[in-house]
């Protein structure tokens, strides 16, 4: 057999001996089998996702799940904020850098550093952040912002401010509830 892109014999340079075995897992490589397969369990998942109730059981699922990672990390969490710990949340299934933790990232004053410090330990001098939630202000004054454009502000000259409302606020990879960003206002006077 000769190759068409390198034009050599290949059956004489690989010396390459195809059996009956090699030939029918070839054939059913080719074979439209593997297509339908595929197709009939893409619409047999569609059809589990589309299901009312198992929308509602999952979402049950991911609430308990979150309220027992709280729960698990409470204490955690406290001796995070009284700086007893590095990270706010028990190192389980984690990575090694952030967190994958489906819990909002946390914010804790430093006096000791001037900083604001998250739980993902980003610190951010004061006078920044004193800057940083005036801005916010002004953003929910608006409406808030849902968008890295339409927010238009980068912190720290690093992190792109991409979601700003009365829940939350994204900053990079940070997920912050308004209520931690409202509890170190308060802590620091700024309200």
């Amino acid at each position: 057999m000769v190759c068409k892109k390198c034009k050599i014999l290949c059956g004489t340079f690989f010396k390459l001996k195809v059996d009956k075995f090699t030939k029918a897992l070839i054939a059913d490589a080719k074979s439209d089998k593997w297509e339908n397969q595929i197709e009939e369990y893409s619409k047999k998942k569609a059809e589990r996702l589309a299901d009312p109730l198992l929308l509602e059981k999952q979402e049950k699922a991911r609430i308990a799940r979150e309220k027992k990672e709280l729960r698990d990390n409470a204490e955690q969490i406290e001796k995070w904020r009284n700086f007893e710990a590095y990270n706010p949340y028990v190192q389980k299934k984690r990575h090694r850098y952030g967190s994958n933790s489906s819990q909002p990232d946390l914010l804790r004053y430093n006096a000791e550093k001037e900083r604001i410090e998250t739980s993902q330990n980003v610190q951010v001098p004061v006078e920044v952040a004193k800057k940083f939630y005036r801005y916010i202000q002004v953003i929910l004054a608006k409406g808030g912002c849902n968008s890295e454009e339409c927010c238009n502000y980068k912190l720290l000259d690093l992190y792109n401010v991409t979601e700003i409302n009365d829940q939350r606020i994204i900053v990079g990879c940070h997920r912050i509830k308004m209520e931690e960003v409202n509890n170190i206002a308060k802590q620091l006077k700024w309200i």
